[in-house]
């Protein structure tokens, strides 16, 4: 009997991709009576995997990707992988907010290369935004503003109004967080907050005749905020009163809405008025718990305290801002901890994945120089010493941003002289491929030796690199590793240092190195950061 499930199966994810997830989750609910069990399978299939997003659209991510992820691997098997960009990109961008951005974006760049392939642009709109999202978890909002401006420039068919609203938003939040880094009333920053402006007046002119108070509060902060910049204190005062009522109900935009106005009110000496919107910026923030907000708080905070004179003050909330960040700090590692399976599982998933789309290379191709065997290990496919000299030249300018880990698997020779030679051979293979797929596309992992890989991690520093690096740790420790051989347990021990200004390769890895040493002496299977 021939049925027409297979269409359903399309038409579910289909409305799916364009984010219509309640009604196709209706529609892959309905009964198939008759259908033959196996199309019958994949639109139950289809329920679960929309369920999990849905999930991860209510904040579930971890919940979320947990269902997404078998379902996802049926459906591709099923020969419907052109219909799940749209699934790709959501999770990236729960990876990117279970603490993994890196991961993240890679999930997401297979949404892009797949809406590319179909010039489906209002699926490549939405890719393109969420990778925008993780890049900003990264602090490279420079690659950020570049993906909205691309988004943005995509009229086949031309987003929806509230779409728009919300790319311009997105430009104009970035370009002011790259204008608030910049020396005040310089070229750039006076461009960057023109931009601001430009972006929030479009996107009020869109809004005219919109009763959409969250994203007319939204515009109206971003332009104030602008403003207040460019030292135009009354304008921006109008903007932020005429969106305080507005945002009422929408408890972040409303806190960093009254966190702008607070801080143009200390630029005009306003310091009573600035001192109540701040505290019930604070009180909000703890009651609807918006850590994000918090930093930002303080700084305005201390910064009033020290117009206004008050040393003691300047103290007092000096200290709180670093006790908030210390456990945050905290926070953000046992997240990275408590997360660390769901990684694991993402990177063998994507492992599948690479291996069933691995395309053909032209050898010519500059791009797949390191795949040249004077370049490269034979075991790993990383690049070797000598492609790392070729490889390294882009890290190592003088504006470049680099952090270096040297990575070195514990008891090797142990595990070798125990599970055997073949045994060791897979373990450097799976390690290699941990490391490879849970950084970006722009890092760079090298084999210097038996069992040791030296990282370089492109535009992080400080906090960031050691957060990076002990997940890796984490990631390596928690993969089934009994499926190489029974018994089978294998950690990491990470040195990780910040490349200073104009310092080379070699006292840079110097200091990783040292650092790698004290964590193998403190009891291995740790992450130690180089002075």
């Amino acid at each position: 009997m021939i049925n027409h499930a297979a269409g359903k199966v399309e038409q579910v994810l289909e409305l799916a991709a364009k984010w219509q997830l309640t009604e196709a989750l209706a529609i892959a609910n309905e009964m198939h009576d008759g259908q033959v069990v196996e199309d019958g399978k994949d639109l139950d299939t289809c329920g679960v995997l929309i369920h999990g997003a849905l999930l991860t659209q209510d904040g579930k991510h971890a919940e979320g990707i947990r269902d997404i992820l078998p379902d996802l691997t049926q459906l591709e098997q099923r020969g419907y992988r052109n219909l799940l960009d749209w699934a790709y990109s959501t999770i990236g961008f729960s990876l990117g907010n279970l603490g993994n951005p890196e991961a993240g974006l890679k999930w997401v760049g297979q949404a892009i290369v797949g809406a590319e392939k179909r010039a489906d642009e209002s699926q490549l709109r939405r890719s393109l935004s969420n990778r925008a999202n993780l890049l900003i978890l990264l602090d490279e909002n420079e690659k950020a503003i570049a993906a909205y401006e691309k988004a943005l420039s995509l009229r086949n068919p031309a987003p929806t109004i509230n779409e728009e609203i919300e790319i311009l938003n997105d430009l104009a939040f970035n370009y002011l967080h790259l204008a608030r880094r910049i020396e005040q009333d310089s070229n750039q920053h006076v461009e960057l907050v023109q931009k601001v402006v430009e972006r929030a007046r479009s996107a009020l002119e869109l809004l005219d005749t919109s009763s959409n108070n969250e994203l007319v509060a939204r515009s109206l902060e971003n332009l104030g905020s602008a403003l207040s910049m460019s030292d135009k204190f009354s304008e921006a005062e109008a903007a932020f009163e005429k969106a305080l009522p507005l945002s009422e109900p929408y408890a972040r935009i409303h806190v960093e809405l009254l966190i702008s106005y607070a801080w143009l009110l200390c630029q005009t000496h306003q310091y009573d008025k600035a001192d109540s919107l701040l505290i019930h910026a604070y009180e909000k923030a703890q009651a609807e718990n918006l850590e994000a907000s918090m930093d930002r708080i303080f700084e305005t905070r201390i910064q009033l305290e020290l117009l206004a004179g008050k040393n003691a003050e300047v103290l007092h909330w000096s200290e709180r801002r670093f006790r908030f960040m210390e456990s945050q700090h905290q926070k953000r590692l046992a997240s990275i901890v408590s997360n660390a399976k769901i990684f694991v599982e993402f990177e063998q998933a994507q492992e599948r994945q690479d291996e069933s789309t691995e395309p053909n290379k032209d050898p010519e191709d500059p791009s797949h120089m390191w795949q040249d065997e004077d370049l490269h290990d034979e075991l790993t496919g990383c690049p070797n010493k000598r492609g790392l000299a070729t490889l390294s030249e882009s890290f190592f300018t003088p504006e470049a941003r680099t952090a270096l880990a040297m990575v070195d698997i514990d008891s090797f020779k142990a595990i070798k002289d125990h599970f055997g030679p073949d045994a060791g051979d897979k373990v450097i293979q799976k390690v290699a491929r941990i490391l490879v797929d849970s950084l970006r596309d722009t890092d760079l992992v090298v084999r210097v030796g038996g069992d040791e890989f030296l990282l370089l991690l492109y535009g992080i520093a400080g906090e960031a690199a050691w957060g990076t690096c002990e997940r890796l740790r984490s990631a390596v420790e928690h993969y089934g590793w009994g499926t190489i051989a029974q018994g089978l347990r294998v950690t990491a021990s990470i040195g990780v240092a910040v490349r200073k200004e104009n310092e080379g390769l070699d006292p840079t890895t110097f200091k990783a190195d040292e650092a790698k040493q004290k964590a193998k002496a403190s009891g291995r299977n740790k992450v130690i950061a180089g002075k």
